[in-house]
């Protein structure tokens, strides 16, 4: 399953000029079997370019 979002919780395009938090209550994580993983894209579905050359962080991350 590849479930994605453009917008924030008000409907606003995502950007840059804002952090976000992505949070799960104790207990409510996605049920996952082997791993889980988020990746940042832009529009066109290519990796966004970042100062960290980090283009997902998951279960497997250092």
């Amino acid at each position: 399953m590849y479930p994605n979002t453009a917008v924030d919780r008000e409907g606003e395009p995502l950007s840059g000029e804002h952090r976000y938090e992505l949070r799960f209550e104790a207990g409510e994580t996605p049920p996952v079997s082997v791993l889980w993983n988020l990746s940042m894209y832009e529009p066109g579905m290519a990796f966004i370019e970042n100062d960290f050359g980090r283009y997902s962080i998951g279960s497997t991350t250092d």
